[in-house]
This record gives C-alpha cells, sequence and structure tokens, in this order.
C-alpha cells in the first residue's frame, strides 16, 4: 500500500544495497544491513537528522548516492 508523502529507495549505503526513506521530499531514515548465507542478519538505521545531512543536496531535494 503506498503512503502519500512517502517514498522508499534502494540506495548503495557503505558499498552495499540500503534503503532511504523520505517523508514529503526530505530523508528521514537510512537503512544498511548484513547478509550471510542470503539472510538479512542486521540492519543498521540512521535517525539523527544532523546525520541524514549527507542524503541531501544543497537544495533540500534527495539525491541518489549510488557509486558516491
Amino acid at each position: 500500500r503506498k503512503v502519500p508523502g512517502i517514498e522508499m529507495s534502494v540506495v548503495d549505503v557503505n558499498g552495499e544495497a540500503g534503503l532511504i526513506l523520505h517523508v514529503d521530499g526530505s530523508p528521514m531514515a537510512v537503512a544498511a544491513m548484513e547478509h550471510r548465507d542470503g539472510l538479512v542478519t542486521r540492519i543498521w538505521m540512521v535517525l539523527n537528522p544532523d546525520k541524514l545531512g549527507f542524503w541531501t543536496d544543497v537544495d533540500g531535494a534527495a539525491q541518489d548516492r549510488r557509486g558516491a
């Protein structure tokens, strides 16, 4: 079910696939996952707005950081 104003995308996080959650165009959370034997074994989430600044460009629009 799609919720208006909320978008989730797959992005590169420290060289691995991760997720970014945007609410009304602003990054609200970034998740990185550790995999073992095809299963997710750990999930790290960043919710601190100060640390999410990397995921926002100078115009306030979210950027895709794949390959960054």
